[in-house]
């Protein structure tokens, strides 16, 4: 039954997207694909809060070994994003004062490399 879900669930998520995309590529102004877009965020909007309160309930059942390790990459990855992200900022345009504004990408990059597999696992795994 999980799995009749998880094949909707992809069946709606691609024919929203496709959607979405003829209708900004087209141009059409109607109430129609107005509602179609606004259906389509709500599903995405509604998908990431599913999988967030996935990832938290499934971030209890780490050793503090694993949450050590998972910390210290999570720390170089940011590091290393945000040196990266300002040396391409500072070739490719003009160099201005660093800004904290730009570490978001950084950072949530390498939250999501760091605890993407968080939203896979089953009871029992670890």
């Amino acid at each position: 039954m999980k799995n009749i879900a998880g094949i909707i669930y992809l069946c709606l998520f691609f024919i929203g997207l496709i959607g979405t995309f003829l209708f900004a590529n087209k141009g059409l102004d109607s109430r129609f694909s107005f509602a179609f877009v606004i259906g389509f965020l709500l599903l995405l909007f509604l998908s990431c809060i599913y999988f967030m309160i996935k990832i938290l309930l499934n971030l209890k059942s780490l050793t503090l070994n694993q949450w050590a390790r998972r910390l210290l990459k999570f720390l170089v990855l940011a590091s290393s994003f945000s040196l990266g992200f300002c040396v391409l900022n500072m070739v490719f345009q003009r160099p201005d004062p660093f800004d904290f504004s730009r570490l978001g990408v950084p950072v949530g990059t390498a939250l999501g490399i760091v605890f993407w597999d968080m939203m896979f696992l089953k009871k029992g795994e670890k």
